[in-house]
């Protein structure tokens, strides 16, 4: 599993309800992505907050997302920075990471090769 999460922008739920639309057009990634909704705990100040969660059952689908993820990034008129966490690791990208870097960056993390990321 992958997860994405708005970590600064105009609009975070408006853009993470983009990402979403946006990922759910790749028929690779079809019925691989929902929404995970977490409150942020009791006694805490803050909302709940929203991250998408992929499936990455296969090669096919970490290679679509992250071709899809670049290309939303890449498209992006308004400020926005996304977090991706696999496991115990974490990058943050947003639309000043040049689109042939983000391709290496995001197969770095999502690459199943590294044992107990699989689950996390």
């Amino acid at each position: 599993m992958a997860y994405i999460e708005i970590a600064d922008g105009d609009k975070p739920a408006e853009d993470l309800a983009d990402l979403l639309d946006w990922l759910g057009r790749d028929k690779r990634l079809r019925g691989k992505v929902d929404v995970e909704r977490r409150d942020v705990g009791e006694g805490k100040m803050g909302t709940l907050t929203d991250a998408l969660v992929v499936a990455l059952d296969d090669g096919g689908a970490v290679t679509a997302l992250i071709a899809s993820v670049g290309t939303w990034l890449a498209a992006r008129r308004s400020r926005v920075r996304i977090k991706v966490r696999r496991g115990d690791r974490t990058v943050e990208l947003d639309g000043r990471v040049k689109p042939d870097q983000i391709e290496p960056i995001l197969r770095e993390l999502l690459d199943d090769d590294r044992p107990g990321d699989k689950d996390g």
